[in-house]
């Protein structure tokens, strides 16, 4: 089925307007109604491309052979409703405007097509409202894709993010600028013998308080907005010296709202410089 709308056009450069046809699927059974609302949105400089259904069943095909912007729907019809048109738009998974248009619609029935899910309802009597209704309601959706973009987009990096965290051997974690442990690598775990769950949320520390307070104050540069790599830091951990190599990004902000710290072992560099230097001697 192709029950989702087709890329909206946008406007163009000269008057707002853009000469692409909107795609909108009428579900009426006046045709001289249909053609009066036609002439209305054409009025209002809008191109559109249509068509008239007025059965469930031709609704049903319109939207499993054709894409559709926006569907406009009488209240009530011979064998068919507004309502029900709402219904099956939904089960078929259009997610485009969907309008309400009658010539008698009460005050709690338009209420109640409202919380059902359309986006707006204009009486027959006052179709000037018809063309602002649509457009208000096609920009609505606009920002809604734009907006759901968005968060999958964000839901993506959050996972490769989170992924490399799980999968690199270097001892990662961040910090925000209270100084509240935000991530927590597995291997930065291993390093300290300290879980996620121990120190997420919380204010930083390590095992020895006085390693805690060097670190810190080598990390404040980053915190400022400037980063640092491969400073030297010794600390204890897991019951011997380790000698690591530190490094500080800042995170987006003005100031920084926190920073991300790499401690990658140097104690086998350092073995490997001392037995050069003993060699050279």
């Amino acid at each position: 089925m192709m029950a989702t709308p087709p890329t909206l056009p946008g406007p163009d450069d000269a008057d707002g307007r853009d000469a692409t046809p909107l795609c909108v699927l009428f579900v009426e059974d006046s045709p001289s109604d249909f053609s009066l609302m036609r002439a209305v949105l054409a009025n209002a400089g809008l191109t559109i491309s249509a068509r008239r259904v007025e059965t469930e069943q031709d609704m049903r095909e319109a939207l499993s052979t054709a894409q559709w912007h926006a569907i406009v729907s009488d209240h009530s019809l011979p064998t068919f409703s507004g309502k029900r048109a709402l219904a099956v738009a939904k089960e078929i998974g259009f997610s485009g405007p969907f309008l309400i248009v009658s010539g008698a619609i009460g005050e709690e029935a338009a209420v109640d097509a409202m919380r059902s899910g359309a986006d707006d309802y204009v009486m027959k009597n006052n179709l000037r409202r018809l063309p602002p209704a649509l457009e208000r309601s096609l920009r609505e959706v606009r920002s809604r894709d734009q907006r759901m973009r968005a968060e999958t987009a964000l839901e993506s990096a959050h996972d490769q993010l989170n992924a490399i965290f799980s999968a690199t051997p270097v001892a990662l974690f961040a910090v925000a600028r209270n100084l509240q442990v935000t991530m927590w690598s597995p291997a930065i775990e291993e390093l300290t013998g300290m879980s996620h769950t121990e120190v997420l949320t919380k204010q930083f520390t390590l095992p020895d308080p006085g390693d805690t307070e060097r670190l810190l104050t080598l990390i404040m540069p980053a915190l400022g907005g400037f980063p640092l790599t491969g400073l030297p830091f010794g600390m204890q951990a897991r019951g011997e010296r380790r000698e690591l190599l530190v490094s500080a990004s800042p995170l987006s902000g003005r100031p920084p709202a926190g920073c991300v710290v790499s401690l990658s072992d140097g104690t086998h560099l350092g073995r490997a410089q001392a037995e050069l230097s003993r060699s050279e001697q």
